[in-house]
């Protein structure tokens, strides 16, 4: 809101990376909405799997609910 998305992105991703808060839901949630620009996860598998190509230097070491919620949209398009 205040156009500081960069700060805020890098702010909750290390918030994500401390164990003791890497399984909040509405971190990763914001997270989710501002990597996305309030899009969410696309349910294209093409788009999404590039986007997680793109998006991975910015959210490595990020464990816990955000890597649940990239598995779990990656286990939509498993045969």
């Amino acid at each position: 809101m205040l156009g500081k998305t960069e700060d805020a992105m890098d702010a909750i991703t290390r918030a994500l990376r401390r164990k003791d808060l890497q399984n909040d839901a509405s971190l990763a949630d914001r997270l989710v909405e501002l990597l996305t620009e309030g899009k969410g996860f696309s349910a294209d598998e093409k788009v999404f799997k590039k986007w997680m190509l793109d998006v991975t230097p910015k959210t490595k070491g990020i464990n816990g609910e955000w890597k649940k919620r990239c598995n779990n949209q990656l286990a939509k398009w498993k045969r």
